[in-house]
Order: C-alpha cells, then structure tokens, then sequence
C-alpha cells in the first residue's frame, strides 16, 4: 500500500499544518520535510503537496475568480487596466466584466486588438462586447498545448504525421487567422503575440490572494501599490524616451523623431533601417512591419536612405508610438500610411501670408486688417480678452490675435501662425530652428556662450 495513492494521503492534522503554513508562504518542499519530521511513517511526495495546495487554493477562491485586463505602453510598460471578480469562468461573467470595462472607456479608447488564450467563453465574450476589434490567440500557450499532446512524437528529424493532423484539424483550420502571421500581421499587434505580460501580472495578483487575512478592502490596497509602481516606471520611461538619445540612433533620417516617439519604436525602425541597407531589392518588403507596428517599413526607409539626408516624418509614425504622457486621449482620425513616401517639405502658407516687409517708420494704421486666421477669426482686437494684458501704446500697431494651444509649444505655434502655417505646424518650425542652430553651431556658441547646450536642448 505504501505506493498507492491512498497511503499517501494527508491526514486531517496534517492538511491543517499545510494550510497554515501555506499562508505563511512556506515553499512546498519545506511543507514535505515538515510534515515527515512530525511523523516518520508518512509516505507523502511533493505531488500530494502541490495537489494538496491546489485544492486549497479553488476551494478558498470559490465565487471569487479574479480578471485582470492590461496594456502596453508606447514605452513597452505594462498598464492594469482593470480588475474583476466573477462567480466562475462562464461567458455570460465574461461579458459582464467587459461590458462594465466598455462603459468606463470613450469610444476611441476602445482596443483595437486583443490577445488571449483559447478560453471559447472569453473568445465569444470579446466577439460580442469588441465586435470591431482583432482577436489574437497567446502563442505560448499554443505550443505548450501541442507540446502537452504531442511531445513525444516531435523530434528535430522528423514530425509524426498524428501532430500534423492534429495541427491541422485542432488549431491551423479554426483559427490560423489567430496566430499565423501571414494572417496577424496585416492587423496592428506591436509584436504582443503572447499573454506573457498579463500572465506575470496575475500571478502578483493571484499570490496575495492566497494569504491567509485577505480581505476585499486589503486586495483594493494591493492594486493602489501595483498601480502606483506601473504608473512611476511608466512616467519614467516616458521621460527617457524625451530627453535620451542612444548612440545607434543618432542617424540623420531619425532627427524628426527624437524626443517625439518612444525609445522602443526608433530600437525597431534602427533594426529594420539595417535590414533595409544589407536588402537589395525592396520591392519585396511586404510592408510587415507598417502593418503590424504602424512603422516605416523597409521600402518606405529605403527612400530616405537614398535620399541623401531626407528624415522620416513625424505624421508617418503611428500615433501609439508618439503617445509620451497618460493625458486624456482624444479621438484621432485613422489615417492609413502609404508606402508612397513624400519627403519633408515646407508646410504650405495660408493665402493671408503678406511677403512684403512693411516700412517700420510709417504710422501703423488704425483699420484692423483682413487677415483670415487659419483655424479662428475674432471679431475684432479690441474685444479681445489678451488685448488688456497688452500695453495700451502697442495697441494700434496689433492686427491680429491669436491665443494659440499651452501645451508647452506656445512660443514656436506663435511663430507658425505668424509665418502663416497655422499652429499645428509648430513642429516644422522647431525643427527649422534645430537645423539652423546646427548648421552654425559654433557661431551660436559665441553668441550664446554658456547657454548653448541648454539652448539645444530645448529644441
């Protein structure tokens, strides 16, 4: 009998030692040589341990299975998005969960593609509350699946033909669109093929839950510190990716993009910039990484490489990449990236735009102008509130006003509207700056002495 199951068996004593010293987070192999020290005829394995500790963990959490829901940051950080308690793992919990989830959320904070594992009430329920959304299959748990099933039979030499018909019926005809990626990547995944990083989330989650005094106003307490953990590595990253430049990236098509998209996006593009050099036929690019990341591909670079010294703009970057701070977000019209790439030119001018210089010394008029402001036209200067933080003796030489977006960019959209661009073209105009302040560096140097670096910075 001693190898029988049965002799095993914990008794009712020593099942109370192991759920006391569970909650004190004792490993199982120290559990073991507890319980033998206690009674030199115990024949338990660790396996009884571990089946022991399972069964204690489903009955404790009975009517109390938690759901996290993660992000990504532009930075590659991971963000809780929400949490959850359902009853069990059912569809109808599921589509509760997502459902309250959706009523959180505007609309064009909706997600855009979803990965998961092959959980059909948690598929259906993503299908009903996400219609629009990309449904993606957890590679990891796909190959552990078939490695569950079918180890044995894979071997570097040949693969029995049971796996690929296995393959084939179970996973390849139902949901290949899920995992392979000639399907996937014509959707934006930024290369989250597996849960990993929900996985390593809930098993935080899921540890704290296992102590002894859990309680529902303790658990809120532990998602206040994991939140506040993910949102100070977050900020930080978001900063690095502002004012860090790393070495491989100071290359001049990158200029445009420095300290405006995150670290992680130029770590892509530089790899695929290098692909692009050693590939000598771009036409068969397959444009993989524009529709997956929402990045420059390789016959889009291309151009710029043979362009001699053309960047890559701004507006060609998907807007996750260039998202750097956790402010409100906006709804921002999808606009596809063609591989047709135009080269930075200078922005068009409004048709007011006057390139004549008018004579200084002339007495400025008393009619207000008609200039057509490209985004608002005030009635008139007089009414206008800015008008009585301005000294009443510069009054009659102001046609115009504008109170242009403080975000931080005011003094260079100034500029823009003055040189007839029109605000949002303020990058253009930074950069204009940059480029002249580099061309002539050491001339500013002279001029700016000790504030030259600053100076750059800034820009």
């Amino acid at each position: 009998m001693e190898g029988h199951a049965y002799a095993r068996r914990l008794k009712e004593n020593e099942k109370n030692l192991l759920v006391n010293l569970t909650s004190k987070n004792v490993t199982p192999r120290d559990i073991l040589s507890t319980l033998k020290e206690q009674d030199e005829n115990n024949v338990s394995t660790l396996k009884t341990i571990y089946n022991a500790q399972k069964k204690l963990r489903s009955s404790q959490n009975v009517g109390k299975t938690p759901i996290q829901i993660v992000g990504m940051a532009s930075t590659n950080k991971t963000l809780s998005i929400a949490f959850a308690f359902i009853i069990n793992e059912k569809e109808e919990n599921y589509n509760w969960a997502l459902t309250c989830l959706k009523l959180t959320l505007e609309e064009c904070m909706y997600p855009l593609v979803i990965v998961k594992d092959i959980e059909l009430a948690l598929m259906n329920a993503c299908q009903q509350v996400f219609p629009d959304a990309t449904r993606l299959l957890c590679r990891w748990h796909i190959t552990e699946n078939i490695k569950k099933h079918y180890f044995l039979y894979i071997t570097n030499i040949y693969i029995n033909s049971n796996v690929l018909k296995y393959l084939d019926q179970v996973w390849l005809s139902k949901y290949k669109e899920m995992f392979v990626s000639v399907w996937i990547d014509r959707h934006l995944n930024f290369e989250e093929l597996t849960t990993n990083r929900v996985e390593s989330q809930h098993a935080k989650v899921k540890k704290y839950l296992c102590a002894k005094n859990y309680s529902l106003d303790k658990f809120v307490g532990c998602i206040d510190q994991i939140m506040k953990f993910q949102l100070t590595s977050i900020y930080e990253s978001f900063e690095k990716s502002r004012i860090v430049l790393k070495h491989r990236h100071n290359v001049p098509c990158f200029r445009l993009l420095q300290g405006f998209v995150a670290l992680e996006a130029l770590d892509i593009l530089e790899g695929e910039l290098q692909s692009s050099r050693h590939q000598l036929n771009s036409s068969n690019c397959g444009c993989k990484l524009h529709h997956s990341c929402g990045l420059p591909c390789t016959c889009m670079l291309s151009v710029y490489l043979n362009s001699g010294g053309e960047r890559i703009p701004l507006d060609s970057i998907d807007v996750f990449w260039r998202k750097l701070d956790l402010s409100p977000s906006t709804f921002v019209e999808n606009k596809d990236i063609f591989c047709d790439v135009k080269l930075n030119k200078e922005p068009a001018r409004h048709s007011s735009y006057v390139t004549e210089i008018p004579d200084l010394n002339q007495e400025p008029s008393e009619q207000v102008s008609d200039f057509t402001d490209l985004n608002q036209m005030p009635e008139s200067c007089d009414t206008h509130p800015l008008m009585k933080k301005i000294p009443d003796m510069f009054h009659p030489y102001i046609t115009h006003v504008q109170d242009v977006r403080n975000d931080g960019n005011c003094g260079f959209r100034a500029i823009s509207v003055c040189l007839g661009y029109g605000e949002d073209q303020w990058l253009y105009v930074r950069h204009q700056l940059l480029d002249e302040l580099l061309s002539s560096y050491d001339v500013y140097a002279r001029v700016f002495t000790d504030g030259i670096d600053e100076l750059h910075n800034s820009l």
